[in-house]
């Protein structure tokens, strides 16, 4: 289901291109709506919808990952293209589609580790209303296990555990989380405290 207004301008004469822009700019919110400047006959659209593929990474390996990987932007370093690779080719043993390469991008390359949620949630909600809304700041807290500062002593934490290689510490998570966040807001003029 989709919502449409439209309005009936009234002018002197025909109304100026920079006149309509204007009128569009204070009656639509451009995040979550367009403007037809015709009425339309039809919701058909000429986009052409890109075709479900599958990528041939039984067949041709890494290779077709890092080919797909540059086509699509997909933002896979050099340790995903091999992770991604290792799974598909000899865990899962099948070939994946154009379609879940990009769910699995966006679901992986945060510009900092662990700072894939956090104030882009709240930044993007406020941003789209825009309606009453002033943003002054964002607060972010954090959860984690056992720091282990060198040079820092807490008697709660367990220093004989060890986390698995493959996942980042918690220090180094509590440090590129905030990193991210921070980063995120900064682009938007949001602070972070």
């Amino acid at each position: 289901m989709e919502r449409l207004r439209r309005y009936l301008l009234y002018s002197k004469g025909a109304l100026q291109e920079h006149q309509i822009n204007k009128f569009a700019t204070m009656a639509h919110d451009r995040m979550t709506e367009c403007v037809y400047r015709q009425r339309l006959a039809s919701f058909g659209t000429s986009v052409a919808l890109e075709e479900v593929r599958f990528v041939p990474f039984i067949e041709r390996g890494g290779k077709a990952l890092e080919e797909i990987n540059q086509e699509m932007g997909l933002a896979f370093d050099e340790q995903d293209l091999q992770y991604y690779t290792k799974l598909f080719v000899e865990d899962i043993k099948r070939n994946l589609t154009n379609v879940e390469l990009f769910n699995l991008a966006q679901s992986n390359m945060a510009p900092y580790p662990g700072a894939k949620i956090g104030a882009g949630g709240p930044i993007r909600d406020t941003h789209a209303i825009r309606r009453g809304l002033f943003v002054v700041a964002s607060i972010a807290g954090y959860t984690t296990g056992n720091l282990t500062i060198k040079g820092s002593y807490a008697p709660w934490e367990d220093a004989s555990f060890t986390y698995p290689s493959n996942l980042a510490s918690p220090l180094e998570i509590l440090i590129e989380v905030s990193n991210g966040a921070s980063d995120y807001g900064n682009k938007f003029g949001e602070p972070l405290i």
